[in-house]
């Protein structure tokens, strides 16, 4: 495949098969041979998943890299839960971006859709369960209360005032109107010695 040298893909196939022999997790093999190369992490992951699909369904590739036969995607090994946070915490990042659930994951995924159909499953039941265990604590019923109290005081607070603007808009509009009744008694030096109305002084 283009990209990666023979060197390379061999160097990355023994190192997968190693670290499945002994319980270490992909994720830490993509990133010990991102360091290593120079690349990306996740386009080092993106990679290795293509290419065991591709060798997958290919004879002369499975005896060319014998290591990747038994390493096949259509197997579905289970994530680690290091490679679970990995993937939640990826995809909550690009989703927060404003992308949604499913293209995150194609992005993911590498645009392998049956990968990216595993990851979306993964996210998904996890998120899940992170929010029946925030709801299970109380503290998704206490942030609840809090916040429609919060909700009931601003529109309590909103509605006085907007009952005061209201009054004062009518004193106003009560001033307005013994302005325009002494302006042509031509009074309104006397209009002005009065002062203004007491309920205006307090609402305003």
């Amino acid at each position: 495949m283009k990209g990666y040298s023979e060197k390379e893909i061999e160097s990355l196939l023994i190192s997968a098969y190693d670290a499945a022999r002994v319980g270490k997790s992909l994720t830490r093999v993509f990133k010990e041979f991102a360091e290593k190369t120079g690349r990306a992490k996740g386009s080092v992951r993106n990679y290795y998943y293509k290419f065991i699909k591709e060798v997958g369904g290919d004879e002369k590739l499975m005896k060319r890299y014998p290591l990747a036969k038994d390493m096949a995607v259509g197997k579905n090994v289970a994530f680690t839960k290091e490679e679970e946070e990995d993937v939640y915490r990826r995809i909550t990042e690009q989703v927060k971006t404003g992308k949604s659930v499913r293209k995150s994951v194609y992005y993911l995924a590498g645009g392998d859709e049956k990968l990216a159909l595993r990851y979306q499953n993964k996210y998904r039941n996890m998120k899940k369960i992170r929010s029946s265990d925030f709801e299970d604590d109380g503290t998704y019923k206490l942030l609840s209360e809090k916040i429609n109290l919060l909700v009931e005081r601003i529109g309590k607070s909103l509605r006085s005032e907007n009952e005061r603007l209201k009054k004062t808009v009518d004193i106003l509009r009560e001033e307005n109107k013994r302005l325009r009744s002494v302006s042509d008694s031509g009074a309104i030096m006397d209009f002005f010695s009065e002062g203004r109305p007491a309920d205006f002084e307090k609402n305003a």
